[in-house]
């Protein structure tokens, strides 16, 4: 298990064992949702990186079927080696958008669980990240919690990076002249770029970030909940276990 993972699983365990039977389980499920979804993106990210070898390894071979300065038809050798090319392309693309929809998907699962473990507010409702970027100061006020205000451009930094890629770049983009390519960091990591057909001046070159970077801030995020949790155990909405 990674280090996240232990402390995932952890925070769990503490938190459901201060609360009666019905409310434990309960607590154990909503906190299993974010937990699966975390997983997921590990597997994605997994996967990714498998491609992002594989693709590299592909490019080197590149150099020898196609020395500079020549052309040629792509037949025997170099078709082959143009179709593991456009599938790697192809795979690369489909886990980093794959990555960013289910990271949305997760960072909507932290947003139930919070107002979960706290409670509804009435015209304050949590329920997608969106919303908790709004909502967060007034929603913490009115349950009285504390230590929340590092959180509030935690919640903005990642509705910019993943809710809003997400929703602009991938699920609604809807540019018929949207090309997409990729681009390789000095690290060697591999990001989406789209680019438009015959480009207006109004027009922007938009590249996906990092998956290490977005898992580092995802990680930081998932600590900053734990955090807040445990900060205002008292608020919660649960029943909790009667001390003797």
């Amino acid at each position: 298990m990674s280090v996240i993972d232990v402390e995932l699983s952890k925070f769990i365990d503490e938190e459901r064992d201060l609360f009666e039977t019905d409310d434990n389980n309960k607590l154990a499920i909503a906190f299993g949702q974010v937990m699966r979804y975390y997983d997921f993106l590990t597997i994605i990210k997994e996967r990714y990186e498998t491609y992002n070898v594989r693709l590299h390894k592909n490019l080197e071979v590149r150099k020898t079927l196609f020395p500079i300065g020549t052309g040629g038809l792509l037949t025997g050798e170099r078709a082959v080696w143009w179709e593991e090319h456009t599938k790697l392309i192809n795979c690369i693309q489909l886990e980093i958008e794959s990555y960013y929809l289910f990271a949305k998907i997760l960072l909507d699962k932290i947003a139930h669980f919070v107002e979960f473990f706290f409670g509804p507010e009435r015209n304050l409702s949590l329920d997608s990240h969106d919303q908790m970027t709004k909502c967060l100061r007034a929603y913490s006020g009115a349950k009285g919690l504390k230590d929340y205000e590092h959180l509030e451009n935690r919640l903005k930094s990642l509705k910019t990076d993943i809710a809003d890629f997400r929703d602009y770049q991938i699920a609604h983009e809807k540019s018929p002249r949207t090309l997409h390519d990729v681009s390789f960091s000095g690290t060697g990591e591999t990001a989406i770029v789209a680019t438009k057909f015959h480009p207006k001046d109004t027009d922007t070159e938009i590249q996906s970030k990092s998956l290490a970077k977005l898992e580092e801030d995802l990680q930081l995020y998932l600590r900053d909940i734990m955090s807040l949790i445990r900060a205002n155990r008292d608020k919660s909405k649960l029943e909790r276990k009667n001390v003797a």
